[in-house]
């Protein structure tokens, strides 16, 4: 039962505070970990800390109390990787790498390949420091530490800095796709697209995604962002990449106040383009440079509810709140997302509306990709089978049933033996993801998420760090 808080709650803006739990953060100032209480207010959660240097804090971690309750609901058993780096657990987070303390296996491996980069942005989530290139033989190393703990990989992602400077970006790229990876992936602002349009070719060629960080369409969010106006020229890479048939992701980052607006014309680019094979938006984290150059308050920022509210009010009703879910995989305060199923007229059919909800939590509960195991791949089978005989109570019923057809017919032509990177080639061409990842950063830091992270950054050491530990306690 929820208690009512001390009077130091009188501080935080609406209503009476109510304690929830308690967990591990960091103090903003000093970055040292800190007990933070868990508190609702106005239909609100917030964090309560209190450093003994730096004294106390508040910070805003959730928009909605409803979905941050609904969402632990979804907290699942995570899968132990093949080995582990760090072999004896000596505290947390000084251990992580991952230690045996650590509940989940790596989903998204982010090698950082150099911290060169164009673009000098105020909320850069790292701090580039124009230093280092990774060498070729490191960059082997780390992707033989990524195999020795996972086997094979359903994604890999590259990034930086700004990967595509790296003087030997095409030979990792060539590297990564031969080894045991599903998917490759490369972060990039794009501007280096713009200059070598070879280079797009080239991925498109290697089956990589280029991960495209698309803040929106207007001046004014790029001269906030990105410290310039970049509006024409990310105009110019989408152009490109749609003349190229080259597959892209649209990474938005989101910060309260500069480009909410920017999320309908952005849905809409989505949805029309058919090489945008998903979006990511990450509500802004001020880490990185972002902690100090890029001023704001942290009892008011966006959260992910804040987030899939703005989707779906900006999709012309394509899309609906109860259609994205907290991923079971990571920590459920870490993502959300849904999964689209594309019409024969090219319309759009939210992939949680077919499936029993306990099907679809099984299927996605310690993947990145949808169905990107061979059990996973029979679950769908099976639930497919069901919804071919369940009443029409499915909006668009006769439309998916013709959809997942097609999908099913060219999986059944695979050839002999699972293969992720086959199945990815065939449901890439159908289905559609949006994901909403919130990155923490000091204020939002939360202990019980980093030992559930999925999502981490491998080092030369062998390491594997989870991201937001590496991004505000190891940078």
């Amino acid at each position: 039962m929820k208690r009512p808080l001390s009077p130091t709650a009188a501080r935080l803006p609406v209503g009476e505070a109510c304690y929830f739990s308690t967990t591990k953060s960091l103090c903003p100032a000093c970055g040292k970990l800190v007990d933070a209480k868990i508190v609702f207010s106005g239909g609100k959660v917030y964090f309560l800390k209190h450093c003994p240097k730096d004294g106390p804090s508040q910070a805003l971690v959730c928009g909605d109390e409803k979905w941050y309750l609904d969402s632990l609901t979804y907290l699942k058993p995570g899968t132990d990787p093949k080995a582990r780096s760090v072999g004896t657990y000596a505290g947390c987070p000084a251990s992580c790498g991952l230690c045996p303390q650590h509940q989940q296996h790596t989903c998204v491996p982010i090698i950082e390949i150099t911290d060169h980069c164009d673009l000098k942005c105020p909320l850069c989530l790292v701090k580039n420091r124009d230093s280092s290139f990774m060498p070729f033989e490191e960059f082997k190393g780390v992707m033989d530490s990524l195999e020795r703990c996972e086997g094979s990989l359903n994604l890999v992602n590259l990034s930086g800095g700004e990967p595509t400077l790296h003087p030997e970006f095409r030979r990792i790229v060539e590297h990564l796709v031969s080894r045991k990876v599903a998917k490759a992936s490369v972060s990039t602002n794009g501007l280096g697209l713009l200059k070598r349009p070879d280079l797009v070719d080239f991925l498109r060629d290697q089956g990589v995604v280029v991960s495209l960080q698309l803040d929106g369409f207007e001046p004014a969010t790029y001269r906030g962002l990105r410290g310039a106006d970049l509006s024409g020229l990310k105009r110019r890479v989408v152009d490109l990449l749609i003349g190229r048939q080259a597959p892209f992701s649209m990474t938005v980052t989101l910060a309260k106040g500069h480009n909410e607006a920017e999320v309908p014309a952005l849905l809409d680019l989505f949805f029309k383009t058919d090489n945008a094979l998903s979006m990511m938006f990450q509500p802004c984290c001020h880490a990185g440079t972002g902690g100090a150059a890029f001023p704001h308050d942290p009892m008011d920022v966006l959260t992910i509810p804040d987030v899939v509210g703005l989707i779906a009010g900006g999709s012309k009703g394509a899309l609906e709140k109860s259609d994205f879910s907290p991923l079971p995989c990571s920590h459920p305060a870490c993502f959300a997302l849904t999964y689209l199923i594309k019409l024969a007229d090219g319309g759009f059919t939210p992939i949680p509306r077919l499936f029993d909800p306990a099907d679809y939590l099984d299927i996605i509960k310690n993947n990145a990709l949808f169905g990107m195991d061979e059990g996973n791949v029979g679950r769908i089978k099976d639930s497919i089978y069901r919804l071919w005989t369940a009443s029409g109570s499915v909006p668009d019923r006769q439309a998916a049933l013709k959809a997942i057809k097609a999908i099913l017919s060219e999986l059944n032509e695979l050839k002999a033996g699972f293969s992720p990177r086959q199945v990815m080639s065939v449901t890439e061409k159908h289905v559609k993801s949006i994901f909403i990842h919130h990155f923490m950063d000091r204020h939002t830091f939360d202990l019980s998420r980093a030992v559930k992270c999925c999502q981490q950054y491998p080092q030369a050491d062998g390491r594997l760090m989870p991201a937001c530990v590496f991004n505000n306690l190891r940078r």
